[in-house]
């Protein structure tokens, strides 16, 4: 890492960094990572270990469960893990704490959404993808595809798939039974 002066190096550096000053340092070229893309890679992960090492994530529930909260591509979850295992995934209700939903009063009537999260249903079935045996494990390729010649678009939905080469598992074997 090269820093513009001492005084950016420490504000970042710091254990509990304000990620304004963060943000208007790499914007305007305050900082600076040079070398393998792997090692500043390593470095990033390394930084933000040390600053959140300590955190405790979760929220313990009754019955023995850790809520956790997940932003997916289908919306905001509640993923609850009992032994390292999902238990379940539920659409992240709002209480008295959040920010009030809007209303709409209209010929002596109101309308306010459900005090929920909208979900699509794949982010709901997020359990079943992770422990499906049929998910994929590591990247795959179709068989006649060429990314550099022949692509043969017209066999799309019709060609088997092989592993990609140079490639290694992406999810470690416990995690492959079935729930």
């Amino acid at each position: 890492m090269v820093f513009a002066s001492a005084d950016t190096a420490l504000a970042m550096m710091r254990p509990d960094p304000d990620y304004a000053v963060i943000i208007d340092a790499l914007k305007n070229f305050k900082a600076s990572a040079s070398g393998l893309d792997s090692c500043t890679v390593w470095f990033g992960q390394l930084m933000h270990l040390v600053g959140s090492a300590g955190w405790a994530f979760g929220t313990p529930l009754r019955d023995g469960t850790v809520r956790y909260t997940n932003l997916t591509n289908g919306g905001p979850i509640h993923v609850d893990v009992r032994g390292d295992r999902i238990v379940r995934t539920t659409p992240i209700e709002f209480d008295e704490t959040d920010a009030p939903s809007w209303t709409i009063r209209a010929r002596g009537r109101a309308f306010s959404p459900r005090r929920a999260a909208t979900v699509s249903p794949h982010a709901l079935a997020l359990k079943s993808m992770v422990y499906s045996p049929k998910r994929v494990l590591y990247p795959m390729k179709r068989v006649d595809f060429d990314p550099t010649g022949e692509r043969n678009v017209q066999n799309r939905g019709l060609s088997e798939y092989v592993k990609s080469a140079g490639t290694r598992h992406w999810i470690s074997s416990p995690a492959r039974s079935s729930a």
